[in-house]
């Protein structure tokens, strides 16, 4: 999962009134009519958000969400879809970002409210776009913006493990309140929009959930809380132009062991052989730790799987290359000593 981007829990979401309810990615919500416009507005006809996420419905999407904000989306350019779709505005200098659903509102309002903060404290994160509400809700979806980030790079694993190091050194703030971290909320949604899967695979992703969330609860129960970014890889960490470090996509930002940030690079290591020896081993020495010398770090590792295979089962349908890849990831999670040969999506 590659990944951007709250007032947070003051800020409740809009009641349904007729409608249903990761290189560079960036964003933030709204809602009004125009820039700096009421914290709320509600656009267009109702849809259903889960059977209509696709590019030429989010493209509509898109439209309708830079009218609302007084944005001009005549160069809207699709960067990504997935959980979120992600829509690049060269001329505003901004990025939308598209929820699947107004029902995540409560988190578009955390990740506003954490860029607000970060940005307060000094810490290198990705700024909300000026002079305009947030979040919005446009056709039954909770959409936010962002300023643009041009040509980024991927930052190096030092640079990743400096900024994560900092971010686990941060008091978590009394405002916003910060959630307590789930890896697996989305879990669930993600088998139910995986139509297309057999029922035998449904099944076996729904059981193996229950047995990974059981081992996970018991393995964290008395590990100390840190503020963790929750999906602090090399796609979320990025340089600018000018060589500045910003973190983006704070969707999974929340209060969790520290070991949870630090253990996806080391999947990407040991389970998946994304990073090299010399890759991880810079990480680990920025860092200051290993975190293959958690007790907890197998679980951890099965998570971070579990998430990745379900995050692309929703998009089963799209081709049959992600088909494949998710038949591939399914299969080794069913044998845990099937070589990992997964790809990056």
């Amino acid at each position: 999962m590659i990944p951007i981007q709250a007032q947070f829990g003051n800020t409740p979401a809009p009641r349904d009134r007729g409608l249903p309810s990761r290189l560079l990615r960036a964003f933030v919500p709204m809602c009004g009519t125009g820039r700096g416009g009421p914290s709320l507005a509600i656009v267009g006809a109702s849809c259903d958000p889960d059977t209509a996420f696709t590019p030429a419905t989010t493209a509509a999407l898109a439209a309708a969400a830079c009218a609302q904000a007084g944005l001009d989306g005549g160069d809207a350019e699709l960067i990504r879809l997935g959980e979120n779709a992600l829509y690049r505005l060269r001329r505003e200098r901004a990025v939308v970002r598209i929820g699947r659903s107004v029902e995540r509102w409560h988190v578009a309002a955390k990740e506003v409210a954490v860029s607000r903060w970060l940005a307060g404290v000094g810490f290198p994160v990705v700024r909300l776009l000026d002079g305009v509400a947030q979040p919005q809700a446009v056709e039954g979806h909770v959409v936010t913006y962002w300023e643009l980030i041009d040509r980024p790079r991927a930052a190096p694993a030092v640079d990743i493990a400096r900024v994560i190091r900092q971010l686990h050194s941060l008091p978590p703030p009394v405002d916003p309140l910060l959630p307590r971290f789930d890896p697996f909320d989305r879990v669930p949604e993600r088998l139910e929009r995986a139509a297309l899967l057999s029922g035998d695979d449904r099944g076996f992703l729904r059981e193996h959930l229950t047995r990974v969330r059981t081992q996970y609860q018991a393995d964290t129960a008395d590990a100390p809380d840190s503020v963790i970014h929750g999906d602090a890889h090399g796609g979320n960490i990025l340089h600018d132009p000018h060589g500045r470090l910003i973190v983006l996509d704070l969707e999974r930002f929340g209060l969790g062991p520290r070991e949870w940030d630090l253990s996806l690079s080391a999947t990407y290591h040991c389970r998946l052989g994304w990073w090299s020896v010399e890759k991880y081993e810079s990480f680990v020495s920025a860092y200051g730790s290993d975190v293959r010398n958690s007790p907890i770090f197998g679980t951890l590792c099965d998570t971070h799987e579990l998430q990745m295979t379900t995050w692309l089962a929703q998009r089963y349908g799209e081709s049959p290359a992600i088909a494949t890849e998710v038949q591939e990831r399914i299969a080794c999670l069913r044998d845990a000593d099937r070589p990992r040969r997964w790809h990056a999506y």
